[in-house]
């Protein structure tokens, strides 16, 4: 096979790569759900999910925006990441938890520490970058979970308590297929796949295609690319 003809099988590769994405902001859809039996739905595709919202100020004076939402990641897929993309919250910080299941369990003013959630965590403009994940997955009083997240419903709760003024966040839920280096979900680690790393090469905080999570979509992530090409097992 000749140089210019490998150059061309990769251009065409790299124009058929179909990386699922999306931004589901809520300053155009509408406000996210106030109500925890209840959550706006949203979907989630094989690649980035970008949710952005606004909490603190509602409608009620000195009742806090309650933003609730459930997501579901597909059969075949888990959540690699929940990335705080960016931040600006009242005081320090504002509140993200994490529950099994199409609602949120418990109300808002829950003071117990031990409550039926997978996880939650804190958040503030320091972890912006940051995955949240690990941190949610270790939360106390929570059920807890091991990083990634498996197939299955979730529900976000995500608050602010300083009604002064507006507050916003904007989180970034990286799915990927738990075949490693099937960054497709479609069973299998073929061109399309390398297509995907290929278009990403030398980039960092890319999610879908740093296979080896160093924060670089490099040699490092091809070599596993490439030991696992074909059918995922099972």
């Amino acid at each position: 096979m000749t140089l210019t003809t490998t150059v061309l099988i990769l251009v065409a590769l790299l124009a058929s790569a179909n990386v699922h994405a999306g931004v589901i902001d809520e300053s155009t859809t509408g406000d996210f759900s106030d109500h925890r039996f209840q959550p706006t739905s949203i979907v989630l595709d094989p690649g980035m999910t970008t949710i952005r919202g606004r909490s603190g100020i509602s409608s009620i004076p000195d009742v806090p925006d309650l933003d609730y939402v459930t997501f579901t990641v597909p059969a075949g897929n888990q959540l690699e990441r929940f990335m705080l993309s960016a931040a600006s919250v009242g005081g320090a910080f504002s509140f993200v938890g994490l529950e099994a299941g199409p609602i949120i369990s418990i109300p808002a003013d829950w003071t117990n520490v031990n409550n039926p959630m997978l996880g939650w965590t804190h958040f503030g403009s320091a972890d912006v970058g940051r995955d949240l994940l690990p941190l949610m997955a270790k939360a106390p009083g929570s059920v807890g979970f091991t990083p990634p997240l498996g197939p299955g419903v979730y529900a976000l709760w995500i608050m602010e308590l300083d009604t002064s003024e507006a507050h916003s966040y904007e989180f970034q839920l990286c799915v990927e297929s738990d075949c490693l280096g099937d960054g497709t979900g479609d069973d299998m680690v073929d061109g399309t796949d390398l297509a995907i790393v290929l278009s990403l090469w030398g980039t960092t905080g890319a999610q879908t295609g740093d296979l080896d999570g160093n924060g670089t979509i490099d040699g490092g992530d091809l070599a596993l690319l490439l030991a696992n090409w074909g059918p995922c097992p099972g």
